[in-house]
């Protein structure tokens, strides 16, 4: 290990609060997903992969999975290597891979009704700007819908 990785293991030490279940949860930065998130050299890497790679080796083209599902916890012994298929496998088993459509969406702003007015007054000529007045939403968003990048 080189004093670079020792000034990652430090701060990843430092961030870290081990919970009842033995995980270490990153307390620091976290991305898409509560993964946690720290930057060695010029990236920005998930912790539980930089944890892998420090405390028990290379990936080798593998995925670092977590055991615990915990996205946050980079305890090396809660973590294990799989292919790509095996992290599809396991996040679909985990219920992590739930795309909800239309309102169901927790983050949808409109509803299927409110959508269809939308296209609706901009076949009719209105302004996205005033349309999405309207509704109380942006514009891109009105943008998204009318040009069917959201709400197919």
């Amino acid at each position: 290990m080189t004093a670079r990785d020792l000034s990652v293991v430090d701060r990843l030490i430092g961030r870290r609060h081990i919970t009842e279940r033995g995980c270490w949860e990153y307390t620091g930065a976290k991305g898409v997903g509560g993964y946690g998130l720290i930057c060695v050299g010029k990236e920005i890497l998930r912790t539980h992969a930089v944890a892998w790679r420090l405390w028990v080796g290379g990936t080798e083209g593998f995925c670092v999975l977590h055991a615990c599902d915990c996205p946050a916890c980079f305890n090396p012994e809660h973590l294990f290597l799989g292919t790509r298929e095996d992290n599809n496998r396991d996040r679909d088993l985990k219920g992590r891979h739930v795309a909800l459509k239309g309102s169901a969406n927790p983050n949808a702003k409109l509803t299927e009704q409110q959508v269809c007015e939308v296209r609706r007054d901009f076949a009719r000529g209105l302004s996205q700007k005033v349309i999405a007045a309207k509704h109380g939403v942006s514009r891109p968003n009105i943008s998204r819908i009318v040009t069917r990048k959201t709400w197919l």
